[in-house]
């Protein structure tokens, strides 16, 4: 049990959140019977908590098991698992009971929290059903309430349910994963590779999409995909941080808040750090301080490097609302620096104005910044000032693209659609290219030739292709319609041409489709399309010495089958081996020469071989499903 102390940080963030009035809440889910307190395990799948040996945990009991051990305020080591590892082995499935925290309590004067002080690796498993409320008993909320160390990696919440409501004199929170995570003494707090998504609510906590408080924590390479309804101290990612990192992350989803609110983070305070990140979160504000990344600043906070991409909505009229698209105040000895505001900025008042980037400014640094100009016309990168800081703040019609290439190095072409920017005529070329997926940029890949009066096209000028390429065998004939565009992409009737398809078409093969051109073209061009087996069952592997035996059901109307083995999960080329079965009715097969006590992954498919024109073609079918084994010695 970890006691709650004292800290300037927790002080100062409560006088930035108190006084707020409750929001109007969003419909929540259904609360499921029971709780998962009453249904827990009476031991771990396996493991002896080191790092060699970790815990493992394959359901929502033994997951049950690890909350209600830290929640039970004994000190044993056996109970509070300090520095202990633990290890998903399956996705874990919540939705039959309300879950209660993982380190659970509040941090209020007279009371104390129970915390977890281990190492926790979700294995990329999913968590699912999270259901949370901790209103009753004014506890901070998450899958785990509050985290003191050390370790929290590689988890994925989806479509999970926080609430909480808590007294005016904690530092309790709601988030997703962690509800508040707090130095413990000599320990720090390090969450990366984390994937949440859901809902957040509370009328009264610090919430975040990740986390809802955060004290000294690092966090890399984790995003957010959520709903919050949420107080003061709100945001996308984070609540409210004390001198804490961050690190290619990413926030989307909308949020709605009252004071200190941002698609980020709502408050950054004392040496916070943020590099790389994105907030991509639709911001509505009901009091002061908000902007599209981050709702307020303090004390030596540094941003590199960042990108707000939501619209920021300030409800505020009669004060100063302190609204940015980036952020809602830039202050005295804080930097930001490469980052850019893309959404649009809107607000209420009618007194003060709103900040293309920053809101108010109270001295801050902010250098080499933009923000979106087509989006906020009539918008300065500064809304207010108190005390002029140093500002490079530029506006940008083609804001998007800059951060195509300032910010992920290059634009993402969409090579698989190709853009007609500008027909030819007979007497000019015109274009094609690729458009940016992520900024709708345009980049020429080829001229098109202008278009010659009286004149033949011949098949090979045309594009031609089928509706479908690969099917799956059902029994049925299949027959792919024809598809031929010009050089302006304009499709060529079908009374153009004649269609001569190849006999069968029913079983497994590949099968040729010739096209013959008339009227005003000429040429023949032939295109193929396969009909691959149906998927196959998994294999059945029966483990031998230093060899593996694989047995799998037989399929009609195939030429062979392939065998695909490896030592890595996702069949790495260099760790992967494929053995081909020339006999269709062959229906297991022998490996050899494998390396004792080494898991293999197994899977398998179908081929059928077909020759057209002299040529030889496989239709594959789709690999199995993969089974695994230990090879003996």
């Amino acid at each position: 049990m970890v006691k709650r102390k004292t800290l300037v940080s927790i002080l100062i963030s409560l006088l930035l959140c108190v006084g707020l009035l409750p929001l109007k809440t969003l419909a929540a889910p259904a609360a499921p019977a029971g709780e998962w307190t009453d249904y827990v395990a009476d031991s771990f799948a396996s493991g002896k908590g080191t790092k060699e040996d970790p815990y493992i945990i394959n359901s929502p009991k033994q997951l049950a098991k690890l909350a209600k051990d830290i929640n039970s305020g004994i000190a044993d080591q056996e109970y509070t698992h300090n520095k202990e590892y633990f290890l998903l082995g399956n996705d874990i499935d919540l939705s039959a009971h309300r879950w209660i925290p993982i380190g659970s309590g509040t941090s209020t004067s007279t009371s104390s929290f129970h915390s977890f002080t281990g190492y926790f690796d979700g294995a990329n498993k999913t968590i699912s059903g999270l259901y949370v409320d901790e209103s009753s008993e004014r506890f901070s909320a998450g899958l785990f309430g509050h985290v003191s160390g050390i370790e929290i990696k590689n988890v994925i919440i989806k479509d999970g349910y926080v609430k909480t409501e808590v007294d005016s004199t904690s530092q309790d929170a709601a988030g997703l994963l962690i509800g508040s995570a707090t130095q413990g003494y000599g320990l720090s707090t390090t969450v990366s590779n984390c994937h949440v998504s859901g809902t957040i609510e509370s009328n009264s906590a610090l919430t975040g999409g990740l986390a809802g408080y955060n004290s000294y924590g690092t966090y890399k390479d984790c995003s957010t995909d959520i709903t919050i309804n949420g107080h003061g101290c709100s945001g996308g990612f984070i609540g409210s941080d004390f001198s804490g990192n961050y690190e290619n992350c990413t926030a989307k989803g909308n949020l709605s808040g009252k004071w200190s609110v941002g698609g980020f983070a709502g408050i950054l305070f004392w040496k916070s750090k943020a590099k790389h990140c994105i907030a991509d979160v639709k911001v509505t504000a009901n009091d002061w301080n908000a902007g599209g990344f981050v709702g307020y600043i303090e004390d030596n906070v540094t941003i590199h490097n960042c990108i707000s991409y939501g619209d920021v909505h300030s409800k505020v009229n009669g004060w100063e609302p302190k609204v940015g698209g980036f952020t809602g105040i830039s202050n005295l000895n804080c930097s930001i620096d490469n980052s850019y505001a893309a959404g649009k900025v809107t607000a209420e008042s009618t007194n003060y104005k709103a900040g293309g980037f920053v809101g108010y400014d109270k001295g801050g640094t902010v250098t080499s910044c933009s923000y979106d100009a087509k989006k906020n016309p009539e918008l300065k990168g500064v809304g207010q000032t108190e005390t002029a800081g140093t500002n490079s703040i530029l506006p940008q019609d083609n804001i998007r693209s800059i951060i195509c290439t300032a910010y992920y190095g290059d634009h993402d072409w969409d090579e698989s659609k190709e853009i007609i920017k500008e027909k030819p005529t007979d007497v000019k070329e015109g274009s094609k290219g690729y458009l940016c997926k992520r900024c709708g940029d345009y980049k020429e890949i080829a001229k098109i030739k202008p278009i010659l009066p009286s004149h033949k096209a011949d098949i090979t000028d045309l594009k031609v292709n089928l509706s479908e390429t690969e099917y799956t065998y059902n029994g049925k004939v299949k027959q792919p319609a024809v598809i031929i565009k010009d050089q302006n992409g304009n499709v060529i009737s079908s009374a153009n041409y004649t269609v001569t398809y190849a006999s069968g078409r029913k079983k497994p093969g590949t099968y040729s489709v010739q096209i013959t051109m008339k009227g005003n073209y000429t040429g023949t061009q032939t295109v193929l399309f396969n009909i691959r087996g149906k998927k196959m069952p998994a294999p059945k592997l029966k483990a031998h010495s230093r060899a593996l035996k694989v047995t799998w059901k037989k399929q009609k109307a195939i030429t062979g089958y392939q065998i695909q083995y490896s030592t890595n999960a996702k069949f790495k080329k260099s760790k992967t081996k494929i053995v081909k079965i020339a006999k269709g009715r062959q229906t297991s097969k022998l490996i050899k020469k494998l390396k004792a006590r080494k898991k293999y992954y197994v899977r398998v498919r179908s081929y059928k071989t077909t020759k057209i024109g002299g040529k030889t073609y496989n239709a594959y079918s789709v690999w199995s499903k993969t089974k695994k084994v230990i090879v003996k010695k």
